[in-house]
């Protein structure tokens, strides 16, 4: 079963906090009126590292012929994670098939999606 979690950015001070349970969840947004909210995919990168809601993506599409990278966001869609790449006006979903790292998120790095 999927580990569920959260992890929060408070937009004023400008760090990122995790939220482990969801009671947790409810009191830190009562505290924090001004954080955004993200679950945890319950997937990791090639390197290990987890990958949350908001983060930034470099993603090695196998292609017929070459292979592809794109740099992409996760977002939640429901009822799935799923890989925007604002640039090519595309989203798909998230398989363990694809190679992804963590390159950063959207708070911390937006200079990633330039």
């Amino acid at each position: 079963m999927k580990e569920i979690k959260f992890r929060t950015w408070d937009i004023n001070e400008k760090k990122m906090g995790k939220v482990i349970t969801i009671g947790s969840f409810v009191t830190t947004k009562e505290n924090c009126p001004d954080c955004e909210i993200m679950q945890f995919t319950g997937l990791k990168d090639s390197e290990d590292v987890e990958i949350w809601e908001g983060d930034v993506v470099r993603v090695c599409i196998e292609q017929l012929f070459d292979d592809v990278e794109k740099v992409g966001i996760v977002i939640y869609d429901a009822p799935a994670f799923k890989i925007d790449f604002p640039d090519e006006g595309v989203t798909i979903g998230i398989v363990d098939e694809y190679s992804m790292s963590v390159i950063g998120n959207i708070y911390e790095n937006p200079e990633l999606l330039k």
